[in-house]
């Protein structure tokens, strides 16, 4: 089935991934639907909520598949800003927080940095380090944004540390000249 978004606009082939859906499917009259509507009043008394397209069951959610408060099944091609790249409730990521050695991590979100787990390195070598591209070593950080604040750090201190060596070898030429 061929899925057409925003006036026509392919979009592209739906199919069943993981036992997921296979199309959307709307069973309100309007999305947000009555539920959603509701739910968004009462968040509305204590928060501001004039961001809020319509509130998810994230439990239903499957694959590219985001179902509303109501039952409403969408597509969601922007899957949470892109922050689920294999879609929602993926089999793999929740084998794989059921794993005990994971859950501790999950549960005390160790300062790695500072205070890292025993078994840590053999972690991030079985896993990051067996797929770095050319790199020696990989730097972990706890999300997107911190990611983002310490590349520019580190673009920052790359360019500081390349005119301090032209400063140097200026000052080195200079001295070597009197």
């Amino acid at each position: 089935m061929y899925l057409l978004i925003c006036q026509c606009i392919y979009v592209g082939y739906s199919h069943n991934v993981d036992g997921g859906f296979s199309e959307p499917k709307i069973i309100t009259d309007t999305v947000p639907g009555p539920k959603s509507t509701k739910l968004l009043k009462e968040m509305g008394m204590g928060m501001a909520t004039n961001q809020v397209q319509f509130h998810v069951d994230m439990k239903r959610s499957k694959g590219n598949y985001i179902v509303d408060a109501d039952g409403n099944v969408l597509l969601d091609i922007f899957t949470q800003i892109s922050s689920l790249p294999l879609g929602y409730n993926h089999d793999a990521i929740r084998d794989a927080l059921k794993k005990e050695d994971n859950l501790s991590a999950l549960i005390t979100r160790p300062a790695l940095g500072v205070h890292p787990t025993d078994d840590y390195f053999k972690w991030v070598e079985s896993s990051l380090l067996s797929v770095k591209p050319g790199l020696n070593s990989v730097m972990t950080m706890m999300c997107g944004t911190c990611a983002n604040e310490n590349a520019y750090k580190v673009a920052h201190d790359g360019i500081y540390l390349v005119r301090s060596m032209i400063r140097y070898m200026v000052f080195r030429l200079f001295t070597a000249c009197r």
